[in-house]
């Protein structure tokens, strides 16, 4: 049989159901310029959650799509707009307040335990990953969102921790258990695959903790831009090649008790760390500060306190100027608004960097890369406007119109959330 890998299980799970990487929540710094009103939020998320429910028709589907699309021309005639296409167009400008709706789409389970750890189990296509789950006692579904923190625990007599006996030896700070949901992971067998992803037929490390991101994020109310990564002792390298390979879905990766391995960083370029030390890290911090990321942060006696300390201080990138990904051996070919097609062996890096003020979009890739796509928003460029590109020291100039089908795709694939949203996106051959 056929076993899809774990980003197409993913993807196919949120076109399905609506449940991959949709983790709407009411983040503070995403509603800066909120133009819509809470009703007008709210009559957005209920079209929202009909269109990504899980026991969903065709016929559902474009129910829900004709509702959006009548609510978008009604907000986008408030805004001035005279022409029913012009007001979808206007509305779709207000990223922001999409994503609150879809904040307001989600429903979170109500048979949780806060103030216990309670083991859960999740079952991604043929693989079960087991874990343990802690949640604030004060937590509710329906309060604000809180930081998710994912463990990735170490050996204990040779063999991988037991995620609850973890949370009740390691992560007993009252201010972590009472401000966060942790969550730790029984990582699969040895340790020589816990940096992989694998798929669901072989799973590795990856993919059950990223499994248990999802299935967490599903759940509980949890903030898109305060999720972190926790590797301690042999979880380290763990922890922060997931980081490398998903820079986009997290706040920052903390490893605690042990150094890391020698690593690239290039892909931490908004992707924030704090280690305890050793040659290795000393040696990651010096490759941050050359890049000029100035992200990295080492303290060698760091304490559970401290980490809850950098937590409060460090937040997601959502829409980031500046793009870097290099391929390496995990392949890969997409993070933030950057996708290009995987190429086997690709050397180098894909960066990019957004300039809103001048609406030029800067790009430098490999010979070996054919195209690339950028995915949009205003807060990334003007597009009201057209947008100047410049790939490879070669200019070109588009007109990028927001685009309710790309909206809709973004949200059902899980490419958006409660506060990053995209509203279109172009597909940009590479000068030869």
């Amino acid at each position: 049989m056929h076993t899809p890998n774990f980003t197409n299980c993913l993807r196919r799970a949120g076109s399905v159901a609506g449940l991959t990487l949709l983790v709407g929540a009411l983040a503070s710094a995403a509603w800066q310029s909120l133009q819509w009103s809470d009703a007008d939020h709210k009559k957005m998320g209920k079209a929202l959650a009909k269109l990504s429910a899980e026991k969903t028709t065709d016929k559902d589907v474009e129910k829900a799509r004709a509702e959006i699309l009548g609510d978008l021309e009604k907000l986008g005639r408030k805004a001035g707009a005279k022409t029913d296409e012009a007001a979808v167009e206007t509305a779709l400008a207000a990223h922001s307040d999409i994503g609150k709706a879809l904040a307001y789409s989600k429903e979170y389970s109500r048979t949780l335990k806060p103030g216990k750890v309670e083991a859960r189990k999740v079952v991604l296509y043929e693989a079960t990953t087991d874990y343990a789950l802690s949640l604030p006692a004060s937590y509710k579904p329906t309060n604000p969102p809180i930081p998710l923190i994912i463990c990735v625990p170490g050996l204990k007599d040779g063999k991988p921790t037991d995620p609850q006996r973890f949370l009740q030896e390691q992560l007993q700070d009252t201010a972590v258990r009472d401000g966060a949901a942790i969550a730790a992971v029984a990582m699969p067998g040895g340790t020589a695959n816990w940096v992989e992803v694998g798929s669901a037929a072989s799973p590795g490390g990856g993919f059950a903790l990223m499994s248990v991101y999802r299935d967490v994020t599903k759940a509980a109310a949890i903030d898109p831009d305060k999720i972190f990564v926790l590797g301690r002792e042999q979880g380290a390298a763990a922890a922060m090649a997931l980081g490398s390979r998903f820079p986009h879905l997290f706040a920052g990766v903390a490893v605690m008790a042990a150094d890391i391995e020698p690593l690239s960083a290039a892909n931490f370029c908004n992707l924030s760390t704090l280690l305890q030390g050793g040659a290795n890290s000393s040696a990651f911090e010096a490759l941050i500060k050359e890049a000029g990321y100035n992200n990295c942060t080492i303290k060698a006696d760091a304490t559970v306190a401290d980490l809850w300390t950098w937590i409060a201080q460090t937040a997601r990138a959502t829409n980031p100027a500046k793009v870097v990904i290099e391929p390496g051996a995990a392949r890969i070919s997409n993070a933030y608004w950057l996708k290009f097609p995987a190429v086997d062996g690709l050397q180098g890096k894909v960066s990019a960097t957004a300039d809103r003020s001048s609406n030029t979009i800067k790009i430098d890739c490999p010979a070996d890369v054919a195209s690339i796509t950028v995915s949009l928003n205003d807060a990334l460029a003007d597009l009201s406007k057209p947008i100047t590109f410049v790939i490879n020291g070669r200019e070109q100039t588009h007109k990028v119109v927001r685009n309710l089908v790309d909206t809709l795709d973004f949200i059902q694939r899980g490419a958006s959330d409660g506060t990053r949203v995209y509203v279109t996106k172009i597909l940009l051959d590479v000068p030869r």
